[in-house]
């Protein structure tokens, strides 16, 4: 297989960009001492306050090893707050601190000067297209 059909795979681009987006938030979050997955975090919480451990993993698209460790750095941190176990035994309610707010805050900075630097040659129609086509993406892949 030439180089040039392999490039042109839709699944091997999707890889690519996911790839050099992940070290590019890393390199911009690495000042913040934040990762990627701990930015996530951050958001979905912010997005969801009251979100159970529970709910996490699957929201975040992580296995439970991998919600637990990224989930002690921020908790170590002071960044989240995770409270006892529910009437149900097993959910466990994640809140954000003040410092992970701000931490977030400045997170959601970096995260958009990455994401400009990845749109610069897109008019706003190819955005618009580009994002309708990658949602559409995602929910073939859930099913």
């Amino acid at each position: 297989m030439s180089q040039a059909s392999t490039e042109a795979r839709p699944g091997d681009l999707v890889e690519r960009v996911q790839q050099l987006w992940q070290k590019a938030c890393d390199d911009e979050l690495r000042p913040l001492g934040l990762t990627l997955a701990q930015y996530s975090l951050l958001r979905a919480l912010a997005d969801r306050p009251g979100v159970s451990t529970t709910e996490l993993a699957p929201l975040l698209v992580l296995n439970r090893q991998t919600l637990r460790d990224v989930l002690g750095g921020l908790r170590s941190s002071g960044l989240v707050l995770v409270g006892g176990r529910g009437p149900l035994g097993r959910t466990r309610p994640v809140q954000l601190t003040v410092d992970g707010r701000a931490r977030l805050r400045a997170g959601e900075h970096a995260i958009a000067g990455v994401e400009a630097r990845m749109l610069t040659r897109f008019t706003p129609g190819d955005r618009h297209r580009l994002s309708a086509m990658l949602a559409t993406c995602a929910v073939n892949l859930a099913r």
